[in-house]
C-alpha cells in the first residue's frame, strides 16, 4: 500500500471490452435479438473494439 500522498508508477495497462456493449454481446450469445447503437474513435483502439464486438455477434 502507498504510504499517504506517495505516488507509484504503474507497469502495466490492460484495455478490455465491457460495459453496455460487452451485455448486448452476451445477450446475442444467448440468442437474444439484440441492437447497439454507439460509437467508437477513429484510431487503432476503436477498431479493436470493433472487431472484437462484431466478431461476438
Amino acid at each position: 500500500m502507498p504510504d499517504r500522498g506517495e505516488t507509484l508508477p504503474g507497469t502495466a495497462v490492460r484495455l478490455l471490452p465491457g460495459g453496455k456493449a460487452n451485455q448486448a454481446v452476451c445477450a446475442a450469445r444467448l440468442g437474444t435479438r439484440v441492437s447497439m447503437v454507439g460509437a467508437v474513435g477513429a484510431d487503432g483502439l476503436g477498431s479493436a473494439m470493433s472487431r472484437i464486438y462484431c466478431a461476438g455477434s
